[in-house]
């Protein structure tokens, strides 16, 4: 009864404490016995290992064959159909890292894209000095390509040689 009072009067934090202080006074050797008796019933589900003492319950964590939990001894089958889970996710990343996804990019636009304005096609790239769309046949000579430097990427005007940034020749 002390207990309860002094987790009550501790502040209201302690008020579940307190409960529980009071249910054990009142309760006493019922509440202890009772205690007693859901223990034995839970442990009667669950199955404990010899090995490492945890106890689990035995319809999944629990090898039979072995009589021990499967963290000590793992079902064979089981183990390697996740380990070869496991390896296959792990190649499947490795082999998809090593493929080039972006060698098709240009990201310095040394070699940009000409959109043609009648097919709005992006599939084929205008060669230099290309008159004529490849995919439709309307004439390249209105589209106006953006001109970089192909050393550090700065945008030209269609008449510059030389880079203005770096000094590269860009003929």
């Amino acid at each position: 009864m002390l207990q309860a009072a002094s987790s009550l009067f501790g502040g209201l934090g302690r008020a579940e404490n307190a409960a529980y202080h009071i249910q054990r006074a009142v309760g006493g050797k019922a509440h202890d016995d009772a205690l007693q008796t859901a223990v034995a019933e839970g442990t009667q589900q669950f199955k404990q290992c010899t090995r490492c003492g945890h106890w689990v319950c035995p319809d999944a964590c629990w090898n039979h064959s072995a009589g021990l939990c499967e963290s000590c001894a793992p079902d064979e089958q089981e183990e390697l159909r996740a380990q070869q889970a496991q390896a296959m996710s792990e190649q499947i990343r490795t082999k998809t890292r090593e493929q080039d996804y972006t060698k098709n990019l240009d990201f310095l636009n040394r070699d940009p894209l000409l959109q043609c304005q009648s097919c709005q096609s992006y599939q084929t790239k205008l060669a230099p000095g290309q008159k004529f769309c490849p995919s439709c046949g309307t004439p390249a000579t209105a589209q106006t390509q953006p001109r970089h430097c192909t050393s550090c990427g700065e945008a030209l005007k269609p008449a510059q040689k030389f880079c203005p940034g770096c000094g590269t020749k860009v003929g």
